[in-house]
Parts: structure tokens; sequence; C-alpha cells
């Protein structure tokens, strides 16, 4: 008996927790219902050509393929596992991941080369899951499975959950634990007290946390395999103030590594707070996440925590001058119009935060914002990777500037090297960054590997023509990235 598993990326620095989190659970009573089962994992990402990867596959000659979907790897991987199906019309193909927590009768119906998928958490099932197909067994009564009967009944064992996420083991625990990428991943709780309707994690699930030490024998670990990042994934790292004190304190016994949080900027408590302030240089990586500055918006989708609060929060935060913060915007909230969502990025701008992650609302399967699309009038892609394409607040034209203003603001303030220079104009020149893209729009295409020189050209030909009072400050931009002197802007 084969089973593959596709681990599909954007890129080679990532990798799922997926596989090892469900292979740790195989425990000695099904081990032996393993017996004689070749696991085999292909490593591939959606830039791979996939007629190469569709003959790696072939190659191995599987019984079993699973493999998760989710926004960014969907399109790619269902046109391979179609290719496949075509080619091989004996192998079972099993699905999981957040594509597949709304109701999965339209894409199972449209997908009848797929076998089955799996909703929820799969920790608690994957063992009975696997020995129920080694041995022919029904897969029909498992909890999370859904399938189409040959003769088109459609089968809901609803969301599966995990009985105690502190009891489970460990991915780091499976051979199928990937240590050789840019960072690891690490759930140290399950759940969250927000209830975002936008959010997979939006239900009512509890916070169960793991032993505090239990993570750290498993950072230590870590450590011994030359690990420089942990991405830390509770979805809320300050939801309990009290035990993001006693996680920092852990963390400062690991000088060597930066550990990736998600904060709630309106829930830092004074003590969080005295804490970060003691904490060392760059041993933190800090997303916080706005959505919006408009509490009318943050209302309507159900978000906790007041604007006001969290721009004090994230202002503190950039005050430490210590860690990397990234502060996310959401366009396409409930209520958030275009002239608020620009005037929200001045704002981030003007606070120093590090970085500015702006995105168009992904209206994804099982969410609570896909019952408000009436109320709200959301429109949205049915194909992944679900985006809005308007609503009564923002029209689809400033959605697509708000696209165009996506790029620019990581080409030029993320890591384009501008970031200094938009925060000593924007503040005072408040039309700068819609001035801008509109020039951009109207003239450049932009290009992800767009070069330093190629961005200071044409910030400079911008600035000549509609700013020449900083016009200085591109010319500072210039020697401090070293660029060619042939190429120095003359004086305007």
């Amino acid at each position: 008996m084969r089973f593959l598993w596709l681990d599909i990326n954007v890129s080679y620095s990532h990798t799922s927790l997926a596989l090892p989190a469900l292979h740790a659970q195989i425990g000695k009573d099904e081990a032996d219902v393993f017996t004689g089962v070749v696991f085999k994992v292909l490593y591939s990402t959606i830039k791979k050509e996939p007629f190469t990867l569709l003959n790696e596959i072939l190659a191995f000659k599987p019984d079993f393929i699973f493999s998760t979907l989710w926004l960014f790897n969907s399109d790619y991987t269902l046109r391979l596992l179609r290719d496949l199906k075509t080619l091989n019309n004996g192998v079972k193909i099993v699905l999981g991941g957040p594509e597949f927590l709304g109701n999965n009768n339209s894409f199972l119906s449209e997908n009848k080369h797929i076998f089955a998928v799996f909703r929820g958490e799969g920790e608690n099932q994957f063992a009975s899951l696997a020995s129920a197909l080694i041995k022919g067994e029904g897969t029909d009564k498992l909890p999370g499975i859904c399938m189409l009967s040959p003769e088109g009944i459609y089968t809901d064992n609803g969301i599966a959950q995990v009985k105690s996420f502190p009891l489970l083991k460990y991915p780091e625990s499976s051979p199928f634990f990937v240590w050789d990428r840019a960072y690891i991943q690490i759930e140290t709780s399950r759940g969250c007290f927000n209830r975002c309707s936008f959010c997979v994690s939006g239900d009512c699930r509890k916070i169960e946390n793991i032993d505090l030490e239990e993570i750290r024998r498993r950072i230590e670990n870590a450590y011994r395999h030359g690990v420089k990042n942990i991405r830390i994934l509770d979805r809320t790292f300050n939801a309990n103030s009290e035990r993001a004190l006693q996680l920092l304190e852990l963390f400062r016994d690991f000088p060597e590594i930066c550990f990736h949080v998600e904060l709630h900027p309106a829930f830092l408590s004074p003590p969080l707070k005295e804490k970060l302030s003691s904490l060392p240089s760059s041993l933190l990586h800090i997303e916080t996440g706005i959505q919006s500055l408009d509490d009318n918006v943050l209302n309507a989708c159900r978000r906790a925590g007041k604007s006001r609060e969290s721009l004090e929060g994230l202002m503190f935060l950039t005050s430490l001058k210590k860690f990397t913060i990234h502060a996310d915007i959401i366009a396409g909230l409930p209520l958030y119009t275009y002239r608020q969502l620009i005037l929200d990025i001045n704002t981030l701008i003007s606070t120093g935060t590090c970085e500015i992650q702006l995105e168009l609302l992904k209206l994804l399967p099982g969410t609570a914002i896909i019952d408000d699309c009436d109320k709200y009038g959301i429109k949205y892609s049915s194909l992944p990777d679900y985006r809005v394409l308007e609503t009564d607040s923002i029209t689809c034209k400033e959605l697509w500037r708000v696209s165009v203003l996506s790029g620019i603001i990581d080409l030029w303030y993320n890591r384009g090297g501008f970031r200094e220079f938009f925060q000593k104009i924007v503040p005072y020149s408040r039309n700068f960054i819609e001035d801008f893209l509109s020039h951009i729009i109207l003239r450049v295409s932009l290009d992800k590997s767009m070069t330093p020189l190629k961005r200071a050209v044409i910030m400079y030909d911008f600035c000549r023509e509609h700013y020449p009072e900083h016009i200085h400050l591109v010319k500072q931009y210039w020697i401090k990235q070293g660029l060619p002197e042939k190429r120095y802007p003359e004086s305007s």
C-alpha cells in the first residue's frame, strides 16, 4: 500500500504542518495496521511545472493521495490531481484544509475525481481514516468526512474537533517534520477569544493551552536543530496576558531565536508593556491585527477592541524601536470605505510601523461573514482566492486601486528602503499616497523584481512633477542605497 502526501506551497520557505501533525498521532494501537505501508511526501511549489510533478507522482504509483487545500495552492493542486486521475483512475484522493470548512456538496459534485474531503481538526481522526482506507472499510461514518456516493448522495459528518489539544503529540515528533526551512511553526494554544466574522477561527472553540515546560522542551529541540525563526501560531498571543508574560520570559532564554507572534494591540496590559520594554532587541517579530481604524467596521465584523486603543498599542510597540512591527489592514470589510482606508494607511505610516500588509478581504468557506453578504452588499469571487469584488461601501474600481496600492506599499515601504521617506512626508502631505498611486496606475507596471534603482527613478520622476519640495529626500535615499552615481538625479 502506497500513501502519497502532496505538500504544495507558495515557496520552499513554507511547509505544511498538516502531515507531521497528523502522522504524529499514530499510536501503538494503530501501528500494526500501517505495517507495509509506504509513506512518501512530495514537496513542491505552485511555481513548479505541473507536468514535471505529475510524472513524479506517477513514478511512485500511489494508492492514496492526501493533500491540504488553501487559498493559494487550490487551483494548482486541483488541476494537477484532475490530470493524475485521468492517468490513474484507481487512485483515491482525500483532501483537507481550510477550503472545506463550509458546505462541500457543490465541490464534490464538480470534482467527482475526489474520493472524500475532510473538514475540521484531523489529529484524532487521521489514524482511523487511514486504517479504514487500508482495510477497505467504509469511511462515510467518520467525523469530519464529507463524501458523495456513486448515486450522488451527499454525506456530511460535521466539523471534527480534537478531544484535547494539549494531549496531542507534537508535530516535531514525526519523522515527516521539516527542520530545514527559513522558520518552523509551533502552536502553544488553539482557539481564539475573538469572533471576527471573516476568520476561520471566529467560532466558539475554547482556548486550550500547552504546558509551558512542554513548550520549553520543544524550543530547546528546535534550538538544537539550528532553528533561527519560530512562528507562534496562536491566533492572539496576548489573549491571556498572564500567559503571554510567561511565554515572553521563556523566549528570553533563547536570544538566538526570533519569535514571530501576533498581538492584539488593543489589549496590551501595563505588565505586558513593561515586559516588552525589557526584552532584548530582535527577540520578536510582532504582527498586529489592526484590520481597520473605524469602530463601525470592527463592530460590523465582530472584532473585539476599540480602534483608538489598537492605535495606541501600535504606537507603543513602534516606540520601543526593538522589534519588527507589522500591521494588517483588510479592504472590503463591512462598512469600510475607500476614503477611510486611505486615511488609515496614512495613520499607520505616521506611527512608524515597519511593515504594512494591505489585503483585500477573502470570504473563506465556513466563515460567518458569508451570511452577512446581503446585509452589506458584499459580492465576491466564488473561486479561490474568494476575494471581495465590491460592497455597499467600496466599489470594484476602488478595490482595484487598493490592490495596486498594496503592491506599492510592499515595493516601496516594506522592502524598498523608502519607509523613512514615507514617514517623513505622509504626516504633512496627506494626499501623497493617493497621488503616487494615481501616478503608478497611469505610468508604471509594477513588478516584484523591480530593482532599487528603478524604484528610486520612479519616485524621483514623481516628486519632480508633483512634489518638488521632497526631491532632496529622494537624493538622500539615492546616496544611502549606494546607487550608481552616473544615474544620480539632476537638481530640479
